[in-house]
């Protein structure tokens, strides 16, 4: 009976808006067999939209093919979900996935009780599904999984119990990628402020994932209307300690 019931948050309009989502995505199906408009598109869009409309791919989003005690491993909310779904898309053939993580994050007030009982058991649960669940079918050489914020939290705590933006340091988790994994790579002051040994910037972790993905971040893309070449990473470099 419970698959009978509306997901909690989803009305009818959001209903009908699905229903006509999946219409549209029939009806692009049929573009591509009967009239092969992808003809006129560039090889990275085709890709793409032959991805999108291919019965493996719609397959990777039916999770009740999977095993009920998995699922639960996962957790069953959004990012717990979500992460399954993303290892399902990778088999699937789906190059690169994002998962958002959901959650009241921005803790500008009653941040310990919020991340306390909300936030972290979630994404704790999540991520050591997708993690245990990619190393047990030999999948964590092929995939990488990387969790991180856009920034850290300040070390004084608010008027308000919060934690506001803080830009001097925060963390990343890398797992898989034929990495050297299981270690803690840097070190902050006591405080969490600031960097006491070396320094990694946004550049590093993104040159590190490019070496995965085989992409030159040297390579600098040039355009008749750009007055200048735009690299694509003005700076940075993979992470020894990860790479060896």
């Amino acid at each position: 009976m419970m698959n009978l019931k509306m997901p909690r948050g989803i009305t009818l309009g959001r209903l009908e808006n699905r229903r006509e989502l999946l219409k549209s995505f029939d009806r692009l199906r049929e573009d591509i067999d009967l009239r092969n408009e992808c003809e006129g598109l560039d090889r990275f869009a085709r890709e793409a939209m032959e991805m999108v409309a291919s019965e493996r791919a719609l397959r990777a989003f039916d999770l009740s093919q999977e095993d009920q005690q998995l699922r639960d491993a996962y957790g069953p909310f959004g990012v717990g979900q979500g992460c399954l779904l993303a290892r399902r898309l990778v088999e699937a053939g789906v190059t690169f996935v994002t998962v958002l993580s959901g959650g009241a994050w921005d803790t500008h007030a009653n941040n310990f009780s919020v991340l306390r009982k909300d936030c972290l058991p979630r994404v704790d649960q999540a991520i050591a599904a997708l993690v245990t669940d990619l190393y047990q079918r030999g999948l964590d050489r092929r995939v990488m999984v990387v969790a991180y914020g856009e920034f850290g939290r300040t070390p004084q705590i608010n008027r308000d119990g919060g934690r506001d933006h803080w830009p001097g340091a925060s963390c990343v988790l890398f797992s898989g990628g034929g990495l050297k994994v299981g270690q803690m790579i840097g070190e902050t002051d006591a405080q969490g402020a600031f960097p006491i040994s070396r320094q990694y910037s946004p550049g590093d972790i993104l040159s590190t994932v490019y070496r995965f993905l085989n992409v030159n971040p040297q390579h600098q893309f040039r355009h008749p209307n750009l007055l200048r070449p735009m690299p694509v990473l003005s700076d940075g470099r993979p992470i020894p300690e990860l790479i060896g």
